[in-house]
């Protein structure tokens, strides 16, 4: 959403901001984006460690996302364990260096993408003066 075309150095400096691990470790997936941004020619990509052969797997999606002068990188996962599903979303912004943003799980409650009002306290930096469209999109992803 919006013109940035991040790199896949912008891609991995977002990564390394996050508080955990998203399907790859971190030095895993470094090389692995680098690997799959050359090949597609573009450094948002969909990766994923699910062949459904194993009892587990994970894929990660990677937006970008650009509004008024702010730039985030957006890390959607979801993963199953045996029959059981989950995912949630990471977003890092880059504007003025790579922070973490906002952390969203599947099915939270009173958290960034839920449906309810979001509790003053848990609103990331701005968030008043994101438009619905790019919350939106932090949530869901394209549509």
């Amino acid at each position: 959403m919006g013109g940035w075309k991040p790199s896949s150095d912008d891609i991995v400096a977002a990564a390394k901001a996050l508080d955990e691990d998203v399907c790859l470790k971190r030095a895993e997936l470094g090389d692995a984006l680098h690997a799959c941004a050359a090949k597609v020619g573009t450094a948002t990509v969909a990766l994923s460690n699910d062949d459904l052969k194993g009892p587990s797997g994970c894929e990660l999606d990677i937006y970008t996302v650009e509004e008024k002068g702010r730039r985030w990188v957006v890390f959607a996962t979801s993963s199953r364990d045996q029959s059981t599903f989950s995912g949630g979303t990471n977003v890092v912004e880059v504007t003025s260096g790579a922070k973490p943003y906002f952390k969203a799980v599947m099915g939270e409650e009173g958290g960034p993408c839920s449906d309810g009002k979001l509790p003053e306290k848990r609103k990331p930096s701005g968030w008043d003066t994101v438009s619905e469209n790019a919350k939106d999109f932090f949530c869901s992803g394209p549509k």
